[in-house]
């Protein structure tokens, strides 16, 4: 089962829950993601982390 957490616009969030793969979180300045998943920046401080498999 895959965890979303989502601070970004509707539309994003409903494409990335659709995939669930991602964790988006909005930090101050980048941080890293568990193993196993990448990290790519979103908009001004946020954040995503997708599996990368």
């Amino acid at each position: 089962m895959a965890v979303l957490v989502s601070t970004v616009v509707a539309d994003t969030q409903y494409a990335l829950n659709a995939d669930a793969n991602c964790l988006n979180i909005c930090w101050d300045e980048p941080s890293t993601c568990p193993p196993g998943m990448e990290l790519t920046h979103l908009t001004e401080d946020c954040w995503t982390c997708c599996r990368s498999d």
